[in-house]
Parts: structure tokens; C-alpha cells; sequence
């Protein structure tokens, strides 16, 4: 089969693609594998380390406190036996059989010592050492100044200081190290059997199989020179701590403390060895790492073959298929397909599939989009489509009629931010909501609409986002005509609250007369309660009625007229009681200001009642403001309401939410009506703390 040259070259690109991203994937494998294994089995092979060198250490201790334990053992039970069983004093020699003994058992040499004659016989065995000679040379100087090996705290004493018992310790001399046994001979009251075996490892022992191990003794009192002996107990010794530390010549080094049966360190014992568990592990870790990566170059070559031979092929021609109905846009065309079922032959027949799906569905979009084309161009309102940055794309006949351009003179061209020049930030701000958080956006709302005349025109606007595109789509309704209708119904609407704050006022008044003729204290005093209450409702009508929109009201100018409203009420001297009011010019609307009216009525009247006694001076103050730019969460603001006193203040005890008065019930129930938190402070004083947000206003026309 002959294969184009274009095909070879795809193929080639493919399987070098392939390959490069086998073994790139290979080695970051082996790379990662190689990291954990060191952060991971590198870590535990180091606490190995410790443990086996720390194991090694233990072990020499026991070894040593071994030998120096049977060579004491056999000094004892010579020395036992007496003088006469060990030497002869005719020939100053050792008998023969204690000397094949000794010589079978390991002893390195045997000293015969007096504390009034000094050395009276020494004998060395295993003569195979060449230091022999030079240790006796040493040892022989050493006892020339201390006749036995009895213990002494301080090796450089006279005799006078030395204990007659027995002891067994380790001498140091300059060319070797050695155990020593020394124990009063049982017949002689001044003489010792000294034996001495030196300190080497028993052969065939496991720690002559550790790399590079070696000992090393030394004192460990400063000032101490060698050759020095010292008496060591292995009861002291066995509960030193053992330390272990590295070198930078890949060595570790054990130390540990051999002390007196006294207690005191007097040598210390250094054991070096070779980091052989690491290195082992290090090894044994990089040929598993090689072995590996072999493997998986063997094992990707293969599956490349295979890829090349089985797969690239067929998907190439897969591909040169899916190209050429591509170029000719035709989505009629089909995929051959070789009559197998393997995955390829399953591809192949998806993407027919799917051709066959595309082809539906580009016919049904046709249709779906010259009937909405149809809709947009002949609906009987003013439509339109932007692109993000607000130029407008699309227009309809209804929007020409509006506007008064032609459509070649604004689609592309003109802005939808031209036509309404009074409203450009208002409509900036949504549109930026819009892009971020579309819920939040107001959907409709009204605006002012320039005509290519320059007139304006009140238009309702609904504006939504088109799914799966930036662009917008928007209706526009000329409402001009109602906005006319409605003013006259406000001029209506501003009457009435007229009548009703006149009604109202009206009620202020018979109030006033019953109370003028009553001598019920009791009853005046709900009476002129009354009328403030009524009072404070009818502010808020006088101000929607003076109001320019018919749905808000000032509050601050209106807490400034109630509060003053009520002063007069009370007759209150304002050289005694001082008002500070700090309003922002709050715009509420009727459904908030009524309720918050009666709110600050009945504090400030209680303040004015209760907070201060007859004759005394005081302050009530009074605070409203925006607490909060926007609520983040439905862009609305938050306001605070302040309304505190220097009085006597709140008795004990005192929860406004099961408050038995009048007035405290009708706080709590109107608290409850804004929707709002209520905080009340006792402290110096009284503070009321009231944090709301403006109630939902339903629009009545």
C-alpha cells in the first residue's frame, strides 16, 4: 500500500510527539519516585542508621562489661587458691598449669605485685602482638608508681591512698587498651594477681563485619594522661546516655560513659563506623530507580510501535475526512468507516452522528432565527440590541418611529447612551450591575428618551441580557401620555393627603378640647399622648403632601418639626432641657416614615417624661443617618437611628421585648413593623440604638 508523503510526515510529527511525551512522562515518574523515595526511605534508612550504630554501641558496652566480668572471675578464683598454687618463689616463674591456663583462656599477661616490692612477676602470652613489649615497658612504669591497680579517685596518690580490695577497670597505655583484673592474693596480705587481656574484637564476632568500625577510649576527667587506669562499674555505667552524631566523612560516631563505682564518668567511649545502612540503601534505591526507567523505555518503544502500526493510521485518515467536509461546509457528507468496532470505528460513527445532529439543528436554528427575526421586526414596541460597550446593533421599525432616525443612521453607529442624556449615569450603574450580579439589576425602570428633534420623551424601558452572548435586548415603551395622566393624579393624590393631615389636625384639636375640660389627670395625660401620636402621622402626609415625587418624605426636616412639636407639647423649658439633633435629609417613603414617626414620638416624649426630675437640667439628642454606603447583598442603603438622654435612666431589670407599659409595647410592635434591630444602652442615661432599612414601598397608583 502506497502512503502519500504528506501522511508520512503527519505520522512522524505524531510519533515523535508521542515519544518525547512517553519519556518526558517517564523521567518526571522516575523524578518524582526519586524525591519521595529520598524525603520518604532516605528518612527512615537515617533513623535505621542511628538504631543499628546505637545498637553497636550497646553492644561493645556489653562486650566490654562481659570480659571485664569473666577476667574478674578468673583473677578471683586464683587468687583464691593462694600464692603457692600461682608462683614459685625458687624460680620466680608461674606454675605450668596455671600458666597453660591462662595462656587457653585469653590473658594477655599475669602480674605478681607487693605493695612493699613492687612488680615481683610479670609474664605476657599471645605473643603474637608486636605492642607487647612496648605495653610492658608502660605498664611496668606505671606500677614503678603505683604498686597495684586498687582504685583511687585520683591515679597520682601515694600508696597510703589505695584500697586493698579487688577492683577491675581499664588501662590505658600509649601503644593499646586493656582490661584489668586486679584482687589480693588469699595467703598474702600485701600481694595482688594482676591479669590483663586486651580490648579487641572477638573474631567471627557480627561487628568485625561492620565497614570501617574502630574504638577509641580516653579520659574523661580533663588533666588525666595516658597511661591511666581507672576502676569502672558497669551498675554506674549502664544507664549513661548515648549519643550519636555524623561527621562530614561519611561516618557516624557513637559515644557513650564509663563510670566509677562512685558514679563519675572517668572514660569515654568513642565508636566510629562507616554510614554502611544509608549507602546500601542509597544503592539498592538508584539500581531500583535505572531498573525502572529500562523497563518503561522498553515498555513505551512498544506501545509506540503498536500505537503507530494499529491506531495513527486510521486516525490520520480519520482526520484528513473530518477536514475536507470542513473546507466544503457541507454537513450532508459522511465518514467511511472499515466495518470493524473497535474505538476508531465507535469515533467514527459518533461524528456521523453528530453531523447528522449538527445538520438538524443548524436547520432548525435557520428557522428558529427568521422567526424571532420576524418577532423583533414587527412586534408593536420599540426594540433594540447593543453589543457590550453599548453601540447599537440592531434596531426595529418601532424604534425608527420613535426616534425619528433611519436605521442606516444608527445601527453600528450611534450609542444608546445618545438618546438619553439625563439618565446616562443611572443607566451606567445598572449596566455595570448587570455584568456582575444580573438579579440585582432593576429589569425596568423609566427614563428620558431624546428624539432626533431634540425632544424628550418618557419612555419604560425592560432590559434583559441575551443567554450565552454580552449583548443586551431591550424594549422601550413612549409612556409620555400616562406620565401626563399621572401627574394630574398626583396633583389629586396631593390633595388628599392635604385633607387628611387638615382631618387629622381637626382630631389634634377635639383632643385638645376634651382635654382643656377634663380633671382626670390621668385621662389628660393619654389624651395629649394621643395627640402627639396623631400628630406625628399627620407630619408625615403634610410633608408627602409638600413632597415633589408624592412617595417620600424628608425626615430630617420632619424630625426637626416633631420634636420641636413636641416641646411645645410639654412646655418644656429649653434652658433646662437642651435638644441637639443631627438629621441627615434622609427620603423615606410613606410605608417607613409612619411607623418611624410614632418610633421617635414616643422616645423623645419619654425622655421628656421620665428622664429628668423637676428643676433639673439634661440633654436629649437625637441622630439619624446612612449607616452603610449599599448592602452589598440587595444594594439598598442602611440607616441608624440614635435617640439617648442624661437622665436617670432605665430601672433594673428592664427588657423592652416584655415591657408591660403602653408606651414600650407600641416601641417593640413598631420595631417589629420597620423590620429593624433595636439596642438599648443603660448606662449614664438611656440610649436607644434602632438599625433599619426603608420597607418596600407599593406603589397605590
Amino acid at each position: 500500500m502506497c502512503i502519500p508523503a504528506y501522511f508520512v510526515v503527519k505520522s512522524l510529527n505524531l510519533r515523535r510527539r508521542t515519544l518525547i511525551t512517553l519519556a518526558v512522562s517517564l523521567l518526571l515518574l522516575v523524578l518524582t519516585l526519586y524525591i519521595i523515595s529520598q524525603s520518604l526511605l532516605m528518612g527512615s534508612l537515617s533513623e535505621i542508621q542511628d538504631e543499628s550504630t546505637q545498637k553497636d554501641l550497646e553492644t561493645i558496652n556489653d562486650l566490654i562489661f562481659k570480659d571485664l566480668a569473666d577476667l574478674d572471675t578468673i583473677g578471683k578464683h586464683w587468687a583464691a587458691l593462694g600464692e603457692t598454687s600461682l608462683y614459685n618463689e625458687e624460680s620466680h616463674t608461674l606454675n605450668p598449669e596455671t600458666k597453660n591456663i591462662f595462656n587457653s583462656t585469653g590473658i594477655d599477661f599475669v602480674i605478681i605485685t607487693s605493695t612493699s616490692d613492687g612488680v615481683v612477676y610479670y609474664e605476657t602470652f599471645n605473643n603474637q602482638n608486636e605492642n607487647t613489649s612496648s605495653d610492658l615497658d608502660d605498664l611496668e612504669s606505671y606500677l614503678a608508681k603505683n604498686n597495684s591497680f586498687a582504685y583511687s579517685d585520683n591515679p597520682d596518690s601515694d600508696n597510703s591512698d589505695i584500697n586493698n580490695d579487688s577492683c577491675k577497670g581499664i588501662l590505658l597505655l600509649s601503644s593499646g587498651t586493656y582490661l584489668v583484673s586486679s584482687n589480693p592474693v588469699s595467703d598474702s596480705q600485701d600481694t595482688y594477681l594482676i591479669l590483663g587481656r586486651s580490648l579487641e574484637f572477638p573474631e567471627n564476632s557480627q561487628l568485625t563485619k561492620i565497614p570501617g568500625l574502630s574504638l577509641e577510649i580516653t579520659p574523661y576527667i580533663t588533666g588525666d594522661t595516658v597511661p591511666t587506669f581507672h576502676d569502672v562499674d558497669r551498675v554506674f555505667s549502664y544507664g549513661s546516655p548515648l549519643i550519636i552524631k555524623r561527621t562530614e566523612n561519611n561516618t557516624i560516631n557513637g559515644f557513650s560513659l564509663l563510670r566509677n563505682s562512685q558514679g563519675r564518668a572517668v572514660f569515654q567511649l568513642k565508636m566510629s563506623e562507616n554510614l554502611y545502612v544509608e549507602n546500601k540503601g542509597q544503592e539498592t534505591l538508584i539500581y531500583s530507580i535505572l531498573s525502572f526507567l529500562v523497563i518503561g523505555l522498553v515498555l513505551g518503544l512498544i506501545i509506540l510501535i503498536y500505537l503507530d502500526r494499529i491506531v495513527l493510521f486510521r486516525v490520520n485518515k480519520l482526520s484528513n475526512q473530518v477536514q475536507e467536509i470542513t473546507k466544503s461546509n457541507d454537513l450532508s457528507q459522511r465518514l467511511l468507516t472499515n466495518g470493524t468496532y473497535d474505538e476508531i470505528s465507535k469515533l467514527s460513527n459518533s461524528i456521523n452522528s453528530l453531523l447528522i445532529s449538527l445538520q438538524r439543528s443548524w436547520n432548525e436554528l435557520q428557522q428558529s432565527r427568521m422567526k424571532y427575526r420576524n418577532i423583533f421586526y414587527n412586534t408593536g414596541t420599540a426594540m433594540i440590541i447593543t453589543e457590550e460597550n453599548g453601540t447599537l446593533s440592531l434596531i426595529n421599525s418601532e424604534f425608527e418611529n420613535l426616534s425619528g432616525f433611519q436605521k442606516t443612521e444608527i445601527e453600528g453607529i450611534k450609542n444608546w447612551e445618545d438618546f438619553f442624556p439625563e439618565d446616562i449615569e443611572k443607566m451606567r450603574k445598572y449596566r455595570k450591575i448587570r455584568k456582575t450580579k444580573p438579579e440585582l439589576a432593576p429589569r425596568s425602570y423609566e427614563a428620558r428618551f431624546l428624539d432626533n428633534e431634540g425632544n424628550f420623551k418618557d419612555v419604560h424601558l425592560t432590559v434583559t441580557t441575551i443567554p450565552g452572548t454580552k449583548q443586551f435586548l431591550a424594549s422601550l415603551m413612549d409612556i409620555s401620555l400616562l406620565k401626563k395622566s399621572l401627574k394630574e393624579k398626583d396633583a389629586l393624590l396631593r390633595e388628599v393627603h392635604h385633607r387628611v393631615k387638615n382631618n387629622m389636625q381637626i382630631m389634634i384639636s377635639l383632643l385638645n378640647m376634651k382635654a382643656r375640660h377634663t380633671n382626670d389627670d390621668n385621662l389628660k395625660r393619654v389624651l395629649l399622648e394621643s395627640q402627639d401620636r396623631i400628630r406625628s402621622m399627620a407630619m408625615v402626609h403634610d410633608g408627602i403632601y409638600r413632597s415633589q415625587d408624592m412617595t417620600h418624605i424628608n425626615m430630617g426636616e420632619y424630625i426637626q418639626r416633631l420634636t420641636a412639636g413636641l416641646f411645645a407639647s410639654y412646655n418644656m423649658d429649653i434652658n433646662l432641657i437642651r435638644l441637639e439633633i443631627k438629621a441627615e435629609p434622609v427620603m423615606l417613603n410613606i410605608d417607613t416614615a409612619v411607623p418611624l414617626g410614632l418610633l421617635i414620638n414616643e422616645l423623645v416624649s419619654n425622655s421628656i417624661r421620665h428622664a429628668f426630675k423637676p428643676g433639673e437640667k439634661g440633654t436629649i439628642k437625637v441622630e439619624l443617618f446612612s449607616s452603610t454606603s449599599k448592602d452589598e447583598s440587595t444594594f439598598q442603603d442602611e440607616f441608624t437611628l440614635i435617640i439617648e438622654d442624661d437622665g436617670v435612666g432605665l430601672p433594673e431589670g428592664f427588657d423592652i421585648h416584655n415591657s408591660k407599659t403602653m408606651g414600650m409595647k407600641l416601641i417593640d410592635a413598631l420595631t417589629t413593623q420597620l423590620e429593624a434591630k433595636i439596642k438599648v444602652k443603660k448606662d449614664s442615661g438611656t440610649r436607644f440604638e434602632i438599625k433599619f432599612k426603608e420597607l418596600n414601598y407599593m406603589k397605590r397608583i
